[in-house]
């Protein structure tokens, strides 16, 4: 349920900063979360470290060999 302007705007200083302070703390929980979905390793955006192209390698046959499977 949220408050509308005039809600808000009759609060007092108190209550209505706690209020500011509240949102800003949830819109920052949201970014940090999306933050944290983008920077999930994935096969489509992995990105071997140099001197371990091998290891890309062996990704890509682990993907083929699971995608035989599924």
């Amino acid at each position: 349920m949220g408050m509308s302007y005039s809600d808000i705007r009759s609060l007092p200083i108190t209550y209505r900063n706690w209020f500011i302070d509240r949102v800003i703390k949830d819109m920052q929980a949201i970014k940090n979360a999306r933050d944290k979905s983008n920077n999930i390793i994935t096969p489509d955006n992995y990105e071997a470290p140099e001197g371990q192209k091998d290891k890309k390698e062996d990704l890509k046959k682990i993907e083929k060999i699971f995608k035989k499977f599924s």
